[in-house]
Parts: C-alpha cells; structure tokens; sequence
C-alpha cells in the first residue's frame, strides 16, 4: 500500500475509533476465540453467558466494520465523481 492511500484512509477515522483494518484483526480474532471456545469449553457456562456476549460484541464491531468501509467507498466515489465525463 502506498503511503499516500494509507493516509487517506486514515483521514476517514474519527478519534478515538480504529480502523478499518484493526476491526478487521478484532473480527478475525473475537471469530477464533469463539470457535475455539465452543469446540473446547462445553460447559454450560461458558454456552450459556460467554458466547452470547462475544457474539453481540462481534455484532456491534460488524457494524462499526460496515460503516467505515461504506465511509471509505464513499469516499472513492465522491472523489471520482468529479473526473467523469459530462454528457451534453
């Protein structure tokens, strides 16, 4: 990635919030650790409270995920929009 794109895509993030990549890590990582707990732990506990909270934690990172990659192709588009040729 050119660090010119790199910056651009980092413009695009509030304070505060990560970006699109380090959600992506976060997804991938929280969809390991429930997979893995499901397939080791299958005490009633861990079935019952844990995997629910992961799965709404995961939910909620999905739609921070969606939004920022809905910002960035916005983003692409308004930035193309003004190349295109107008037809007269």
């Amino acid at each position: 990635m050119k660090n010119g794109n790199q910056h651009q895509r980092v413009t695009h993030v509030k304070p505060g919030e990560p970006t699109t990549h380090q959600l992506s890590e976060m997804l991938t990582t929280l969809a390991r650790f429930s997979e893995q707990l499901e397939e080791y732990d299958t005490r009633p506990h861990a079935q019952n409270h844990i995997c629910p909270v992961i799965d709404k934690v995961v939910e909620e990172y999905t739609a921070l995920y969606m939004s920022c990659v809905n910002a960035h192709q916005q983003a692409l588009i308004t930035r193309a929009r003004p190349s295109l040729p107008v037809n007269a």
